[in-house]
């Protein structure tokens, strides 16, 4: 184990953190579980405002290919002369939809997760948030 994972008295296991202490806690730690306990640092803030913007970027991603298959399956549709194209269109509209739906849900959970560390990791009065 790292001397840096053994400082924070934590292991990867399985590409996941566990707790390391002796068993007195089992189970997987949240992504940011770690920063529960003790003041963010300006390192800290800055990563979490990098996560937030990669956040929103990622969002946006999600959205653009959503809207982007859903007008692409619309214009299919209505322009097809052949049926197995036709479908191709119908199958295009409601993939848009779910992955717009999905991206929203990863959106919220990560930003639900940031916003846990944000208000609990920090003493300090920032501008605008």
């Amino acid at each position: 184990m790292s001397p840096l994972l053994r400082f924070w008295g934590l292991s990867v296991v399985n590409l996941g953190m566990d707790f390391e202490d002796g068993g007195r806690h089992k189970g997987r730690m949240k992504t940011y579980d770690r920063f529960k306990k003790r003041e963010l640092i300006l390192r800290d803030e800055l990563a979490i405002d990098r996560t937030l913007l990669a956040n929103k970027s990622t969002l946006l991603s999600f959205m653009q290919l959503s809207i982007s298959l859903t007008i692409a399956g619309v214009s299919i549709i209505h322009f097809a002369m052949e049926e197995w194209f036709r479908s191709i269109g119908v199958l295009c509209v409601p993939t848009g939809l779910v992955v717009g739906i999905l991206g929203w849900r990863r959106y919220w959970k990560m930003e639900a997760e940031i916003g846990v560390v944000r208000k609990k990791g920090t003493g300090s009065k920032r501008a605008g948030g």
